[in-house]
């Protein structure tokens, strides 16, 4: 402000904001520059009673944030009140503010003298900021706008032809107001004016407009004086007047518009006290009044060629004093989050905004003033509380000061935030429930998800209390199972909490089940206990002399199905007490009853390298390359392949007492050894010559042409010695050499025979740090026998010398023989033995038998052995054979039993050959010479029968098939057959049934028949043997009632009895349809994936259903087709559809059998091959019709 231009100063309105009051004042004298004042002002403090107020300013400075002359900071207030109110003084500034230069005092500059004293500003600016203050003006358009403030004026330029113009940013009423401005320099077009509309990209400014009043200087000619010229456009209609036409302006004069009751008057002043009308009108611009809202223009036309406007102390104020507080309307909250909210409001004139609120209706907290005077408002309250109802109620003051308080309103903050759950925990556990229970920081309900997997699938009844505390009971779980669940809570305002996955697992209280207990492998020193639990269990064996056992194996901690503990350093020929004992992982135990076996009389440990292949249950083969042994011919052939050694060991350790450890020398070499050690490396480079202690007993020569010498050495502590012994014989081949220990010395005997025996060399035994007592391994090793010469030895035995090898010549006793379970096709034998012994039958339709069972090699005391593919109605002469580990044979008496009359007959339900095509639904796989191949784990292809089959049997052809190379998840499909068509193996329903055949990791490298009932009972049968890639397998299936067997190339692999009868449909090849809930396998939900590799072909299925056709087939036209070098081609024909088998040998016991696969005909041709040329062989066909009528045709020969 420029104070010479306004020498008498007689009103100010001051505002002062403090916590809670807005304060104004009137100041009745000049402000001073630098001194203190005393200012009469009024209060409304609360928006109540309107006090009067005199406040002491100490100090009055200018603002130093924007250098403004009308605002002023007063330090140290003080305030005291008069008037009416009887309250003390109190401090201007509230203590919620921070004590800082003090309140800030806004200083709106007083009317000038040719204003009334009622008159209110309502928008001044002195132009004294170095920049256009945009919070009170617009600019016009940015292109064309090239004004600027300088030197405490406005400088209006504009581009050429173009308008340089601002305008108010607020709209104001046009009724009794003055709208004035001090024209500093004039120009040849410059302008003030009002209108009801603005386009901010005119480029004349309100030029354009339809309707407007404009009070501008222009002049004819640059020479000539300035003149005034009032215009206006009425709906677009143009018209004007020049006024004060004898009047020059040259600079430094006023203009003003000034309104009064309907009229408008255009007024100049050359001092800003005595104003002169040039013109004035009634107000008249198209539907408008003077109430309507306006906005007013400076405005300075093509300045390039017109000059430069420049202006100054513009002044928009009141003519008359506004009395009327704001009206507010429209009051809403929106926006509403945890801790924020948004008030909005309207007023009807221009005035500043505030909110005071709070949880009540004392309010307590307030927004700060929002200082822009607008009619739409909105503020944002923060920092409020979650979930909590405010008051509220809102402030607004207008440029005259008039205060309007809203009413009372409420709103709520929303709750947003879930609950937090803390404390999970499970309570209380059994087999079939658990108790789960957790807290939450807020009410809210309660529901547990569950499930065998972090998928879930099952969840409680929601408890839809709301509570802190939570606990529910999960019911009706499997025992022994871990369960996966995660807590839900959710509260009133509907934010669900939910807590991480977590773990229980339900109690096993069910002890494992043992059961098929067996002694295997008796020798004089060890014996082998296995049996079977029916739940993963650890494995243990006690035993001892008596029944009170004494002595107890390590514990096996892996847990398993199937239990095998060797027993070892057992005394030869001794009877042994045992029992097992298995604990399951939730430690329940069991112990079976007690059993007995007794030890061989023999050798400790012996080998007559018979079997071509490594014996790893007996020796451990040199982990040094160098190693090239070889067993040929029944001997062991030591060999290395450069300077070092060729060594075995045995895999046991044996005490060194009383022992006799001897070997024979087929082929003595220039340096081989028996030697005995109480350590072991097996990386060694030269056997046990590397350890510290040893005996070693062996042959050498001196070179090529010499004779071979016996030597004993020995390492003591690391100190090696020894002599020749013997040195008068003669060793050239089949010589003996043992080593033979007493209590506390050790021997070194040979012998030419292993008769009579010589004691070369004796010694007290003195391995420092060692006795006899300790354990020791022995060895054979073979020194740098490309030089040497290969070692080839044979016959080793390991005896205690206390229990020298006595020949068992006694046969096992047999007791007991009997047949059960006779059906038509299948009967068992059961016998028992004093001894334990293997178990074979011989049978056939007569005593000459013709036909033997498998060989069972498992040593035992009770024997069973079931015969299969019998005749019906059928007389069949049967004996039993049992040999015991000296090789010592029994053999029974002939004896009889008849098979059960045919029930039913053989129904063909489904054939396909697999060749090319399928009957069934194919997924994935290729057809590839020999059948149909699977190529993926998908692959798969499905039959459904169309009719529960009750009793019957499966047969398939399967190729390429070898488990060890294609297993690749622990468990696989081969062939399966359900009741249902989704294929699952644990029943969803009371009458699920099926069969399947298992490969996988779990059981390689055979594979695992598994069968289950309705009556809830699984039956799983493991075979380990080895399958060849290079061979096809017939697999069948038989089923019967509640009894099911399984059989490779004929032979009866299974047989599995339940107590409720089968019932089957669909069948799979591949892989099948396993459900959620079955166990995890890694693929495909829990599919049991293919099997990738084998060749299927020829699946041949049949169902027993009750004989109408009594009559057998008959067999005609048998003939020799072909003939070659080692086989012959049989040709034949039935007289009605029938499948064939065949028998021949070269008796008419025949002996071998081969059946003709594929579907019934009534022609035959199958080839014979490996037969001895030149050899007449006996056979006869079986032929069986679709009812199941067997004929047998009488003895053929054939050369």
């Amino acid at each position: 402000m420029n104070a010479s231009l306004f020498p008498a100063l007689k009103f100010w309105t001051i505002i002062l904001l403090t916590a809670g009051t807005i304060l104004y004042a009137t100041a009745t004298s000049a402000l001073p520059q630098n001194n203190s004042s005393t200012i009469a002002a009024r209060s409304e403090a609360g928006f109540g009673v309107l006090d009067s107020i005199e406040f002491h300013v100490d100090t009055l400075k200018a603002d130093e944030r924007d250098g403004h002359a009308d605002k002023f900071s007063a330090t140290q207030p003080t305030a005291s009140y008069g008037g009416p109110s009887s309250r003390a003084a109190e401090p201007l500034i509230a203590a919620s503010l921070p004590p800082q230069r003090g309140a800030e005092i806004s200083l709106d500059r007083a009317p000038p003298a040719g204003l009334s004293a009622a008159a209110t500003v309502l928008l001044s600016d002195d132009f004294s900021g170095s920049t256009l203050d945009l919070i009170k003006w617009e600019k016009g358009l940015p292109e064309q706008y090239v004004s600027s403030v300088e030197n405490g004026a406005l400088y209006l330029r504009s581009t050429s032809g173009k308008s340089g113009w601002i305008y108010t940013r607020d709209k104001f009423s046009a009724r009794d107001k003055i709208v004035q401005i001090k024209v500093v320099q004039p120009n040849n077009d410059g302008s003030l004016g009002l209108s009801p509309t603005v386009n901010p990209s005119s480029f004349y400014g309100f030029y354009n407009e339809a309707n407007w009043y404009r009070f501008y200087t222009y002049r004819s000619g640059n020479a000539e004086p300035y003149k005034l010229h009032v215009q206006w456009n009425k709906n677009g209609a143009s018209d004007g007047l020049d006024v004060a036409t004898g009047v020059r302006f040259e600079k430094n004069f006023h203009l003003r518009m000034r309104t009064s009751a309907d009229s408008i008057h255009f007024e100049y002043s050359f001092d800003d006290n005595v104003w002169i009308t040039g013109y004035a009108e009634l107000f008249s611009l198209p539907g408008y009044t003077l109430d309507s809202l306006f906005t007013f223009e400076l405005a300075a036309y093509n300045t390039p060629s017109k000059g430069v406007l420049v202006l100054d102390d513009f002044i928009l104020a009141t003519s008359v004093p506004d009395t009327t507080p704001p009206a507010i309307s429209n009051l809403t909250s929106s926006d509403l989050t945890k801790n924020s909210a948004t008030i909005s409001w309207n007023t009807d004139e221009a005035s500043t905004a505030q909110v005071e609120y709070g949880l009540t209706t004392s309010y307590g907290s307030l927004t700060p003033i929002n200082l822009f005077f607008a009619t739409a408002h909105r503020l944002t309250l923060s920092g409020l509380q979650e979930g909590v109802v405010y008051h509220y109620r809102v402030i607004a003051r207008d440029r005259a000061g008039n205060v309007s308080v809203s009413g009372n309103a409420v709103f709520t903050t929303p709750d947003q935030t879930p609950p937090m759950i803390t404390n999970v925990a499970i309570d209380h556990l059994t087999n079939t429930t658990a108790q789960i229970s957790w807290t939450t920081n807020e009410a809210s309900d309660t529901q547990v998800e569950f499930g065998l997997t972090a998928n879930y699938d099952s969840s409680t009844v929601l408890q839809p209390e709301l509570t802190l505390s939570h606990q529910t009971t999960l019911t009706g779980l499997q025992e022994g199972m871990t369960y996966h669940f995660r807590v839900k809570s959710r509260d009133q305002a509907g934010n669900l909490a939910t807590s991480s996955d977590l773990t229980f697992t339900t109690l096993d209280q069910t002890p494992p089940i043992i059961s098929n207990v067996t002694i295997e492998n008796i020798s004089a020193i060890s014996a082998r206990i296995a049996w079977v639990t029916n739940e993963a269990t650890d494995a243990q064996v006690e035993y001892g002399l008596t029944p009170n056992y004494g002595l107890a194996t390590t514990l096996q901690t892996a847990l398993a199905n199937t239990h095998q503990i060797t027993l070892s350093n057992l005394n030869v020929n001794t009877s042994y007490h045992f029992r097992v004992k298995s604990k399951d992982q939730a430690g329940n135990f069991s112990v079976s009853g007690d059993f007995t076996f007794t030890t061989l009389d023999g050798p400790m440990l012996a080998d007559n390298f018979d079997d071509p292949m490594f014996d790893t249950m007996k020796w451990v083969q040199s982990s040094a390359a160098q190693n090239a042994s070889t067993f040929e011919n029944g001997a062991l052939h030591l060999r290395s392949t450069g300077k070092n050694s060729a060594w075995i060991y045995t895999r046991d350790k044996f005490s060194g007492s009383h022992k006799t450890v001897q070997i024979k020398v087929v082929q003595p070499n220039g340096d081989g050894c028996l030697g005995m050690s109480p350590t072991v490396n097996p990386a060694a480079t030269f056997g046990f010559y590397n350890e510290k202690n040893w005996y070693r007993f062996y042959n050498y020569r001196d070179n090529y042409n010499a004779p071979y010498l016996l030597h004993v050495q020995w390492n003591k502590n690391g100190v090696s010695d020894g002599l020749d012994v013997a040195t008068d014989v003669n060793f050239e081949r089949d010589f003996y050499l043992r080593i033979r220990t007493t209590a506390d010395s050790i021997y070194f005997d040979y012998s030419l025979d292993n008769a009579v025996w010589i004691q070369a060399y004796a010694e007290k035994f003195s391995l420092p740090g060692f006795t006899l007592e300790d354990s020791f391994a022995f060895e054979l090793a073979a020194y740098h026998t490309p030089n040497n010469g290969v070692w080839v030895v044979d016959d080793f035995a390991l005896y205690s010398t206390t229990t020298l090898p006595k020949p068992d010549v006694t046969a096992p006793q047999l007791a007991n023989i009997a047949s059960s379970q006779i059906t038509s096709t299948r009967a068992t034998i059961n016998w028992q033995t004093d001894e334990a012994s293997d178990s074979q039958v011989d049978y056939g339709l007569t005593a000459s038998y013709g036909l033997t069972s498998p060989l069972s090699p498992a040593f035992v005391t009770s024997h069973s052995v079931t015969l299969s593919e019998l005749t019906a109605g059928t007389t069949y002469h049967y004996r039993v054979k049992s040999k015991d580990v000296a090789g010592n044979l029994s053999v029974s008496d002939d004896l009889v039993f008849t098979t059960a009359n045919a029930p039913a007959l053989e129904k063909i339900v489904l054939t396909d050959a697999l060749n090319s095509a399928t009957s069934g639904v194919r997924t994935g796989g290729e057809f590839v010479t020999g059948g149909w191949q699977v190529t993926a784990a998908e692959d798969m292809i499905r039959y459904d029968l169309g009719a529960y089959l009750e009793s019957g049997s499966l047969e398939l052809e399967v190729s390429n098939f070898r488990p060890a190379e294609q297993n690749s998840f622990p468990r696989h499909h081969i062939v399966s057959m359900f009741r249902n068509p989704w294929g699952n193996h644990h029943p969803v329903e009371n009458q699920e049934t099926v069969w399947d055949l298992h490969a996988g990791a779990r059981y390689n490298p055979g594979v695992k028949l598994l069968s289950w009932t309705y009556d809830g009972n699984e039956r799983n049968t493991t075979k380990l043997e080895d399958w060849s890639r290079n061979q096809t397998y017939h697999l069948k299936v038989t089923w019967e009632g509640n009894q099911l067997s399984y059989f490779r190339d004929g032979v009866l692999q299974a047989t599995h009895t339940h107590s409720a009868p089968m019932q089957l449909r669909y069948v799979f090849l591949g892989r099948d349809f396993t459900v959620a809930t079955d166990l995890v396998t890694n693929f495909k939900n829990n599919q049991y994936g293919a099997l990738i590799g084998p060749i299927y072909s020829n699946l041949l299925i049949k169902e027993n259903v009750p004989a109408d056709d009594p009559a057998p087939p008959q067999v005609t036209t048998i003939f020799t087709s072909n003939r070659y070098a080692n086989g012959v081609r049989l040709s034949w024909a039935t007289n009605e559809p029938a499948v064939c088998a065949l028998e021949y040998g070269l008796t008419s016991a025949y002996g071998q059998k081969l059946p003709v696969l594929g579907p019934p005909d009534s022609t035959f041709s199958t080839a014979l091959a490996g037969l001895n040329a030149n050899q007449t062989y006996h056979y006869r066909i079986i032929a069986t019709d679709n009812s199941g009528n067997t004929f047998v045709t009488p003895d053929q020969t054939s050369r």
